[in-house]
């Protein structure tokens, strides 16, 4: 059994719909704790219909549209879909360097997907090639893919550095991990009902008997659940030493990460907690105050309660004090105000002095702080990389 509830997951899969049948319940009760879900949709799903005259162009938009809306019923914070075409999903290394791509980019927390083992269910159902296909590709970008720089160095162009997965969880029958899903079964029957092209309405009986027959296997009494087999892929030091907050000798790190970011419109901070495994954000006076009561006192920081926040509006600490050492090693300016005119993600062009692209919204922090690395000689792979680092988006 697990009550764990990650910072941020990835779910990869072949089809829409797919997820929601394989750990909807799961997806809303993670998001509903604070998890940032990504979806990444590795085929179009073309092939979802035998009705005559029903062609994969018409179908295409259809479920995508569907997806879509199925997502936003659980709480998932962004849909990818890489276009393979349905039923014919294979691994090579053109899907390999797509999902690698997707992995890297999110660098989840934990990757969900399917049981590439599964060849059937039972006697009364044989297992999608395509969802076999999906699993191989979880693993191969798990290994050698997404940690290892020689491959596909083309994305490191894109600023897309290694990663290593911390957890892999497999939805499968020979489950070793269950998540209790008794509150959020009806956020998963509701996301299913999204897939009107499917007519999931009639897989409503089966979803509840295959929820409730997963909690009595899970022996933790829970009325519904879900089951996994869980890889946890890096060890506890390593896990506890990534994510350490901020202490005495890096009150220094603080101030200097506040001059080098917040004239780029950065407002703070985010920490992932160790006590209660949520971020705190804390804008750049309230996390100083912070440190200093704790250095005053000895007692530990405050919890304080996000309030309408905007997530590309603060730096995680690590990935902050990283940058910060390498401005100072390259012997770059702290403090310098970049104008942009336009947007590098939408080309939106507009007046100097915003913060944030008045048409697609994305913080404009991330291009300063680039032209800036560049004017002093980095070379423009490593500065998307050191961005890339830095929990930037990639543009």
């Amino acid at each position: 059994m697990t009550d764990r509830t990650f910072e941020s997951a990835l779910v990869l899969f072949a089809h829409p719909d797919d997820a929601e049948f394989m750990c909807g319940g799961t997806v809303s009760r993670w998001a509903r704790d604070g998890c940032d879900v990504h979806y990444v949709v590795i085929t179009d799903g073309s092939a979802g219909s035998n009705e005559p005259g029903v062609s994969r162009e018409e179908l295409r938009p259809v479920r995508e549209r569907e997806q879509r809306a199925a997502a936003a019923a659980l709480g998932v914070k962004s849909v990818t879909f890489l276009g393979e075409v349905d039923g014919m999903l294979e691994v090579t290394l053109d899907t390999r360097r797509k999902v690698c791509r997707e992995v890297r980019r999110i660098r989840p927390e934990v990757l969900v997907a399917p049981d590439p083992s599964r060849l059937w269910f039972g006697s009364g159902y044989i297992n999608h090639w395509d969802h076999k296909q999906a699993g191989l590709l979880a693993l191969t970008a798990v290994m050698p893919d997404a940690p290892s720089r020689p491959m596909f160095p083309e994305l490191l162009d894109e600023g897309l550095e290694p990663f290593e997965v911390p957890n892999l969880w497999l939805a499968m029958n020979e489950a070793d991990t269950y998540v209790d899903i008794t509150e959020t079964l009806d956020a998963k029957l509701a996301s299913l009902a999204e897939h009107v092209s499917q007519h999931t309405e009639g897989a409503t009986t089966f979803v509840r008997e295959r929820a409730e027959e997963l909690g009595k296997r899970s022996g933790s009494g829970f009325a519904l659940a879900e089951g996994f087999k869980a890889f946890h892929l890096l060890d506890d030091d390593q896990d506890e030493e990534d994510a350490q907050p901020p202490c005495e000798e890096e009150q220094t790190d603080l101030g200097k990460m506040h001059d080098v970011f917040s004239p780029q419109g950065v407002k703070g901070v985010v920490i992932a907690c160790q006590d209660c495994g949520q971020n705190h954000f804390y804008e750049w006076d309230l996390l100083q105050d912070n440190l200093e009561h704790m250095l005053d006192t000895g007692e530990p920081r405050m919890h304080e309660p996000a309030f309408n926040i905007h997530e590309d509006e603060y730096i995680q600490w690590d990935y902050g004090k990283g940058y910060v050492d390498a401005l100072a090693d390259a012997g770059l300016q702290q403090g310098r105000t970049i104008e942009i005119t336009q947007c590098p993600w939408c080309e939106t062009p507009f007046d100097t002095g915003y913060q944030y692209c008045p048409r697609c919204g994305r913080q404009l922090g991330a291009i300063r702080l680039y032209q800036e690395l560049l004017d002093r000689g980095i070379e423009d792979r490593e500065a998307r990389a050191m961005l890339v680092r830095a929990g930037y988006e990639p543009f």
